[in-house]
């Protein structure tokens, strides 16, 4: 009995093994999907954004065109979700205040899934303190759902 049970661990965790390689094989797939010169650009732009150095209207308009490029790809609720790129997302809403509307209308309906994912709580915290108050209103009213909007004061 033992050597059956060997066996079936054994065969377990080759394949869990082959489950965690394929994973990580579409995980590289996805990301090559971003074509290099974006990446290069991406990079370029967070760079400026990040410094302390650089002048005020600089990384302003530095996290602007990171903006663009990442609302060009379409990728701004992915990229909130993301282990590092959730710190772009941040820094449009905190340095880019005419876009923040824009960003809140992309994560309506999202708010829930959000919440509940690992990576994305920084983002929505951002979010929930540099938000006016209707804007908050309608994130707690998303995350509360229904009964919330009927029972509120």
């Amino acid at each position: 009995m033992i050597p059956t049970l060997l066996k079936n661990s054994e065969e377990r965790k080759r394949s869990d093994a082959g489950h965690i390689k394929a994973a990580f094989d579409d995980r590289n797939h996805i990301n090559s999907k971003l074509d290099p010169g974006h990446r290069l650009e991406f990079k370029k732009r967070w760079e400026i954004a990040r410094r302390k150095n650089f002048s005020s209207e600089e990384r302003n308009k530095s996290v602007t065109g990171l903006f663009e490029l990442v609302r060009g790809n379409g990728r701004l609720l992915e990229a909130s979700k993301n282990k590092y790129s959730k710190y772009i997302v941040c820094k449009l809403m905190k340095f880019c205040p005419e876009y923040r509307s824009k960003i809140l209308t992309e994560f309506k309906g999202q708010i829930k899934k959000l919440f509940l994912h690992t990576e994305s709580g920084i983002v929505l915290l951002e979010v929930y303190e540099l938000s006016n108050a209707m804007q908050r209103s309608s994130l707690l009213e998303e995350f509360y759902g229904p009964e919330f909007t009927l029972f509120k004061i």
